[in-house]
């Protein structure tokens, strides 16, 4: 396990349809009034990936992502607060929903012009769940209260990737144990997306689509280990 942050990181930086010797690969951060925060790990992961890790500010319009666009090769979308759920036609459900307006924000310009751009996504938890948010899917606001956590979505759990897909490939296995950290989870996958794992309870693990691959789990955190 300790170098599957790393075999995850690679298997993006392989996708990318580029010569780039060192691909750039810029880091959507969080926080909030002006100041900025991201895990080291998200940086370590790319590295030893054999990319070049840069975090990318917060952007306010398409103009300010288009700019940063034209310098990256890939973009990582990190963890974080959960997703505002107005963006997929629902309200608040309970007070266990905890939003960042601004970053939600910021988020949508990157992708969007990222997929203008058709420069590669990984994205991890949060940006699993905002990057199918941003292309029409819908999420579980509180897996607990919703469906119920029958597998321990903030703990250890068995994950099972789908016959042919590149998680499955990447993994060499029919199951693997991953680490998660989440109460909000893919509902309704967005078109142009396939799911390619789920936990024991059904919820969605990753999914894959044209120059995207993402996860609900954190293998960068194993990064520390190896």
């Amino acid at each position: 396990m300790k170098t599957f942050s790393t075999t995850l990181c690679l298997l993006f930086l392989l996708s990318l349809e580029m010569a780039a010797k060192d691909p750039l690969i810029g880091i959507s951060c969080g926080g909030s009034s002006g100041s900025y925060s991201m895990n080291g790990s998200y940086f370590k992961s790319v590295v030893r990936a054999g990319g070049v890790p840069v975090m990318l500010p917060m952007v306010y319009s398409d103009a300010e992502a288009e700019a940063l666009m034209s310098h990256i090769d890939g973009l990582l979308m990190t963890g974080g607060e959960d997703v505002e759920p107005s963006y997929y036609g629902e309200e608040v459900l309970n007070a266990t929903v905890y939003t960042n307006p601004v970053r939600d924000s910021s988020d949508f310009f990157l992708i969007r012009a990222a997929r203008r751009n058709r420069i590669p996504i990984l994205g991890t938890c949060r940006g699993e769940q905002i990057v199918n948010v941003c292309l029409g899917g819908s999420l579980y606001q509180d897996i607990p209260s919703q469906i119920g956590d029958r597998v321990g979505h903030k703990g250890n759990h068995w994950i099972y990737p789908v016959e042919g897909s590149l998680l499955r490939q990447l993994l060499g296995r029919d199951s693997v144990m991953v680490n998660s950290s989440h109460h909000q989870a893919v509902k309704c996958i967005a078109e142009g997306l396939t799911v390619t794992s789920r936990a024991a309870d059904s919820v969605v693990e990753s999914y894959e689509g044209d120059g995207i691959f993402c996860v609900q789990f954190h293998p960068e955190v194993f990064i520390s280990s190896g």
